[in-house]
């Protein structure tokens, strides 16, 4: 399943492994990836708030997430989250893949 979404296209779906490389992109997030993302590249961050990553689950669930200026945020190279663990857990949670735009830091 993947979220709704406004006119916006993802310019790549991201599979476990596949790290995202245009600056500001839309990808379709999937939930396969963000599960590997969180066990391989969520490393150096604060300890995870579950409940605002629940309420973004729901939110995504139905259908009232959009794509904005905030989405991902990884280092580059050594690859990291370092901005986004919240929506990208959210995503696993829901099954649903969504769009959201990523940036290097």
């Amino acid at each position: 399943m993947i979220a709704q979404t406004r006119n916006i296209a993802p310019i790549q779906t991201l599979t476990p492994g596949v790290i995202p490389v245009a600056d500001g992109q839309v990808f379709l997030f999937t939930p396969d990836w963000c599960g590997w993302a969180m066990e391989h590249l969520n490393v150096h961050n604060r300890p995870l708030a579950i409940n605002t990553a629940e309420r973004y689950r729901r939110m995504m669930e139905r259908g009232e997430w959009l794509v904005t200026h905030q989405g991902i945020a990884l280092s580059c190279p050594p690859v990291f989250v370092i901005d986004g663990q919240k929506r990208i857990l959210a995503v696993k949670l829901a099954g649903i893949a969504v769009p959201m735009r990523c940036r290097p830091r």
